[in-house]
C-alpha cells in the first residue's frame, strides 16, 4: 500500500496534503510486480537486498511489509535507484566528479556518459499544442486536456 506522505491521488488530490492536514484517508492497495528480490547480506539486525520491480513501487513499503512478515518490523537505513527505464546509474558519472574533470575525454567522446535530449525523451509521447490555445498557453493560462494533441 502505498505511504499516506506520497503523491498518490486521492479525491484528485495528492495523499500528503491530507497527511500534512492531519487527515486520516483510506488508499487503496495497489497492484505491483516485483520482479527479483535478491538478498545481498544478513546479520542479526540488517538486511541488504536488490529489488527489481515496476514502477509505482513504494520500497518503503515493502521494506515494511517485510517486517512484519518476519515479525520483527523494518525500516529503510539506506535507498539507492540504480536503474529507471534505460538509464543505469553505472552507465553515469556524478556531477562533482565531471565538474572536476574526472573522468576519460574518451568516455565522453563515445557518449557512455552523455545522453541526447532526443534518447531521454524517446520513450514520451510527444504532445502538440492546438493552434487556436498557443496564445492561451503561451500568456500562462492553464493547460486543458483538449487544448493538446498526442502524435
Amino acid at each position: 500500500m502505498p505511504p499516506i506522505y506520497s503523491s498518490v491521488k486521492y479525491k484528485g488530490r495528492p495523499s500528503y496534503d491530507f497527511a500534512r492536514k492531519g487527515r486520516s484517508i483510506d488508499l487503496k492497495h495497489r497492484m505491483v510486480n516485483i520482479y527479483n528480490l535478491e538478498l545481498i547480506s544478513l546479520s542479526s539486525d540488517l538486511l541488504t537486498v536488490k529489488v527489481n520491480c515496476s514502477s509505482g513501487t513504494y520500497i518503503r513499503s515493502l521494506a515494511y511489509e517485510i517486517g512484519n512478515l518476519l515479525g520483527c518490523g523494518a525500516s529503510i537505513k539506506g535507498l539507492k535507484r540504480t536503474k529507471t527505464g534505460d538509464f543505469k546509474l553505472d552507465s553515469s558519472i556524478n556531477v562533482e566528479d565531471f565538474l572536476k574533470g574526472k573522468f576519460k575525454k574518451n568516455d565522453l567522446e563515445s557518449s557512455s556518459y552523455m545522453i541526447s535530449i532526443e534518447r531521454l525523451l524517446d520513450k514520451n509521447p510527444s504532445l502538440y499544442i492546438k493552434d487556436e490555445y498557443r496564445c492561451h498557453i503561451v500568456n500562462g493560462h492553464p493547460v486543458d486536456g483538449g487544448m493538446v494533441e498526442f502524435a
